[in-house]
């Protein structure tokens, strides 16, 4: 097959190619028209230039091209955002960060051509981590994250109190609200539900 740099075919004769133990995969174009994967990488790169990697995210995310394609272009996409984690929002994003550790471990031994030649019980797999629902911009959530963390660099949290060895809370006064690690590893607010890691330092907003 013969493409220009931006896809465009220069010719319309095209053949498959198999490998021993391996079955041929893909479709041949017809009528010098882009395959979905071609279009789609087309698009992307696009979009990512034009407008954002998280539009160009959920662009490949929910196109319905051979999942295995979707997942190098993920990777790719995900090695772009981790080159500035704080700037692009993917610091601040939860569900991009789960779903980037994800597509790291599904595509270990992923190159630029393999995915032609997947088996299909490892694209099935791929399709059931992956693309079984519908994947939501992550931006809002990153944002929200950006602003509170904005806010609390403006108005500092005090110390208010820690934890013992047991994970008892000491030195609280009154009723405000305190947070600090729970035994789960993640920052929150302290409950009755959401119990202190041992020795973890609590702190209040001033202003609560």
């Amino acid at each position: 097959v013969i493409q220009s740099a931006d896809g465009a075919s220069k010719d319309e004769k095209y053949s498959r190619i198999s490998m021993k133990s391996s079955p041929a995969s893909g479709s041949i174009l017809e009528g010098a028209k882009l395959s979905k994967e071609s279009a789609l990488a087309k698009n992307a790169l696009e979009t990512a230039a034009n407008k954002s990697l998280a539009q160009a995210l959920v662009l490949v995310a929910n196109s319905d091209a051979n999942p295995m394609f979707k997942l190098l272009l993920e990777k790719k996409i995900f090695d772009a955002f981790r080159k500035s984690e704080i700037e692009s929002g993917f610091a601040f994003s939860k569900a991009m960060r789960e779903r980037a550790k994800k597509v790291d471990s599904l595509s270990k031994d992923l190159e630029m051509c393999s995915w032609i030649f997947a088996m299909p019980n490892r694209v099935n797999f791929v399709e059931n981590e992956l693309y079984r629902e519908p994947f939501a911009d992550p931006m809002p959530e990153a944002e929200a994250a950006m602003l509170k963390a904005r806010q609390s660099a403006e108005n500092p949290m005090a110390l208010a109190g820690y934890a013992d060895f047991e994970g008892k809370v000491l030195k609280k006064s009154g009723d405000e609200k305190v947070y600090g690690l729970n035994i789960g590893g993640e920052f929150s607010e302290i409950t009755e539900i959401k119990k202190p890691a041992k020795f973890t330092p609590l702190f209040a907003n001033p202003k609560d």
